[in-house]
């Protein structure tokens, strides 16, 4: 079988159907384009041809592959701590400085929760005081 004496609907149906046994979704364009190098590249024999088809499909497999594995990855031009990188053995190791902020906000909270503290006891204090007064009298007039 010679590739060059097949009419092009077959030719297209020829590269259509590796295309299909590949995974590989079936392109109008890459079809044509697939043509167009086979005549180019090769004798037209049915080995050369399908060899020409079977690297150049696997090669698009191949990267369709890992483009859909590095779809959500990146790279890292910078390392992650100062100082530090991917080529140097020794690295210096970075002084620890204490951030100050954390601190503040606990002190702010702790300040928040002694002054809810106070309230609450304030509160409970009133409410003691109120039924305490009122208990008075009407254990004194019990008493009568």
């Amino acid at each position: 079988m010679n590739f060059k004496n097949i009419t092009v609907p077959n030719k297209n149906k020829y590269i259509s159907n590796m295309m299909a046994s590949k995974g590989l979704e079936i392109n109008p364009f890459l079809i044509n384009y697939f043509i167009g190098a086979i005549l180019n590249n090769t004798s037209g024999n049915k080995i050369d041809v399908d060899n020409f088809l079977n690297t150049n499909l696997n090669t698009i497999m191949n990267d369709q592959r890992n483009l859909q594995l590095n779809k959500h990855s990146f790279v890292r031009y910078k390392p992650f701590l100062l100082n530090n990188s991917s080529t140097s053995y020794n690295s210096s190791v970075l002084p620890y400085v204490p951030d100050d902020a954390f601190a503040y906000e606990l002190k702010e909270e702790l300040e928040a929760m002694k002054e809810a503290q106070n309230t609450a006891t304030n509160e409970v204090k009133n409410n003691n005081e109120l039924t305490s007064n009122k208990l008075i009298p009407l254990e004194k007039n019990n008493r009568k």
